[in-house]
């Protein structure tokens, strides 16, 4: 074979060559292209994405933050009743219509504070709630929905009240009120999410009272009670088995209130000398809740 021939056989080879590689090449081109692009309109879209919850937040914060004193950061536990007195313009989702800073309101006959004739309960303020509706134990969202914060100026627990307000024209409005104690005050929602009116006339109308017959406590020197979320347990202390052991526990709030009036009670039974057990608290959320008071029983005593 002559060198020309030798030569013209190396060409082709090495235009073969490139035929093949140069394809290769643009199609790692157009991945890499591809990709770089796709991760700029990634970046782009996280932008996006991150603007519009900042704008959501924005909007939350205005339409519920200045008007009702709630906002979405996340904020220390809440101060439990039994050691703050009611700072009602810091309840979350509260707003007071009528108190004892607020002139012309619609309560007829009521200056504030209004003390139940006859009651250890004290009306601090009247107006309405956006939130949680806890009075069911469902936790359902509703608006503007008419509240009380009532205190207990008394020296015993309420254990259970009723306040009942007319709201013209046949209608009355319904507060029921659980485990109340001595000194501490909660926020309680109308007990059929009735929303307050400000086009209403309300005039107190009447109440019942029943109060703790002796005094509730923990019963430290029997007990040992620990809750966590979702979970309350309980230690048996004593050198005698327990039939059945009751625990009542409430949830608090910024504002130095207790949320609704509704108490919610747990227990656990056949519970031995030295023995743990634990029980789902459905609503107990630590630094959220505070557990009232425990009671031992041979027999049901709810």
């Amino acid at each position: 074979m002559t060198r020309k021939k030798k030569d013209r056989e190396k060409a082709k080879k090495r235009t073969l060559r490139l035929k093949i590689i140069i394809p290769i090449i643009v199609v790692v081109v157009i991945v890499l292209l591809s990709a770089v692009f796709f991760l700029f309109q990634r970046e782009d879209e996280s932008d996006t994405e991150e603007e519009q919850l900042k704008q959501e937040i924005t909007e939350l914060q205005e339409e519920f933050g200045d008007e009702a004193g709630m906002t979405v950061e996340e904020n220390d536990p809440p101060q439990d009743p039994k050691s703050a007195e009611a700072n009602i313009s810091e309840i979350p989702g509260y707003i007071q219509k009528a108190g004892s800073d607020t002139e012309n309101s619609n309560m007829a006959g009521m200056t504030f504070p209004y003390q139940i004739p006859d009651s250890s309960l004290q009306i601090l303020s009247a107006g309405q709630y956006t939130g949680p509706f806890v009075e069911a134990g469902e936790d359902t969202p509703v608006s503007n929905v008419m509240s009380l914060v009532v205190k207990n100026t008394g020296s015993q627990m309420v254990e259970y009240a009723e306040i009942e307000l007319s709201a013209g024209e046949g209608e009355t409005v319904l507060f029921k009120i659980s485990a109340l104690p001595a000194g501490t005050s909660m926020m309680v929602q109308e007990s059929q999410q009735k929303e307050y009116s400000a086009d209403t006339t309300y005039t107190y109308s009447g109440a019942t009272e029943a109060l703790a017959a002796e005094e509730k406590t923990l019963q430290e020197d029997s007990l040992q009670i620990t809750g966590e979320d979702g979970k309350i347990t309980i230690k048996n202390l004593t050198d005698s088995d327990m039939d059945k052991v009751y625990v009542c526990y409430k949830t608090i709030s910024d504002g130095g209130v207790y949320l609704g009036g509704i108490a919610y009670r747990v227990s656990v039974e056949d519970l031995k000398s030295g023995e743990e057990k634990s029980i789902e608290s459905g609503h107990y959320l630590q630094g959220y809740s505070s557990i009232l008071f425990a009671e031992t029983a041979s027999s049901e005593a709810y």
